[in-house]
């Protein structure tokens, strides 16, 4: 069993912005495992959000690959994962790359290791990074945005009530979706744009406003005019009483959970919760895709189109019609 790990730079096709940042390019790492003819992959997306930087990651990829660790079986590689102080980016690409490889070698899907419906082919949401509300319907039409039946935008204090509106009034029959990135500072700022958007139809608003702002979201829930989602307050092993009492639904991003079998696990449980769930990701090639794919089944909206924005996607590990995704 073969260790290997790439650093691979990913030019954006265009800027995206978000409340916190901006890119036109990401540098993420992709995990391979070779033995005999079974080979299988997993990707690290890294997020600064969570202090992820790309030198510590590619170090501690770099350390894990020189172990050269022969894992017998899964609980070997959770036991060996849950004693190191890896990010949850890292933890993903190895964990993901051990299973994949581990369901190749047992000629299993991933669907039949969790004993979950396969995920066939599923609509995934486009996501409109922030801009100025003037570039809106020239994005819009250059990327074919119509063939998608879900929108995501992405806003900040500024272009919000401007953005959300424009959008509504372009995509008449679209259904939309905000993503605050954590760009307001407390519940009041957040309310007084709700306000002024409460007579559109949104699925839901994403994340508005500081995942340690617990109490806040607690007193949102009941009163917003929109669904609650929360982003970046689901991590690994959440509090789910405390997700269940903030949030009508939760974005599930692998990089986040450090894995298939949290996510797997946070995506079953939430539903039991009755909650609205969704797959996300960070900005990911179709390798990161594929594997959150390989779960779908367990989400009630796919938010996996970042493979999209990548100008020569190199991996080719999904096929698309429209707005459908499929594995290659």
């Amino acid at each position: 069993m073969n260790w290997e790990v790439q650093q691979i730079k990913l030019p954006l096709l265009f800027t995206f912005k978000i409340a916190r940042n901006s890119s036109v390019e990401k540098t993420n790492f992709i995990v391979r495992i070779k033995e005999n003819e079974t080979e299988a992959s997993g990707e690290c997306a890294p997020n600064i959000r969570y202090g992820e930087t790309i030198e510590e990651t590619n170090s501690q990829l770099q350390s894990f690959v020189s172990e050269n660790v022969k894992f017998g079986n899964i609980t070997e590689v959770l036991q060996y994962l849950s004693n190191k102080a890896y990010f949850q980016s890292v933890k993903n690409a190895i964990e993901t790359c051990y299973i994949n490889y581990y369901c190749k070698k047992n000629q299993l899907s991933i669907a039949q290791l969790f004993n979950i419906t396969e995920a066939g082919s599923r609509k995934t949401m486009f996501t409109i990074p922030i801009m100025p509300v003037e570039e809106l319907e020239s994005f819009y039409k250059n990327f074919n945005l119509q063939k998608f039946s879900l929108l995501k935008i992405k806003i900040d204090k500024n272009t919000a009530v401007d953005n959300i509106r424009f959008l509504s009034q372009l995509a008449k029959t679209q259904n939309i979706c905000v993503d605050a990135n954590e760009a307001f500072s407390n519940i009041e700022e957040y309310l007084a744009i709700e306000k002024e958007i409460s007579d559109l139809k949104l699925e839901f608003i994403e994340q508005p406003f500081a995942a340690k702002n617990i109490e806040d979201y607690i007193k949102l829930k009941p009163i917003s005019q929109f669904q609650i989602f929360g982003d970046e307050s689901i991590i690994a092993k959440p509090n789910y009483e405390q997700v269940l009492n903030q949030f009508h639904g939760v974005n599930v991003k692998m990089m986040k959970t450090g894995g298939y079998i949290e996510a797997v696990t946070i995506l079953q449980k939430a539903k039991s919760l009755g909650l609205k769930t969704m797959i996300g990701c960070m900005v990911e090639t179709s390798i990161g895709i594929s594997n959150a794919l390989k779960i779908a089944s367990l989400a009630d909206y796919l938010d996996l189109d970042s493979y999209m924005y990548i100008k020569n996607e190199p991996f080719n590990c999904i096929v698309s019609e429209n707005d459908i995704l499929m594995l290659n």
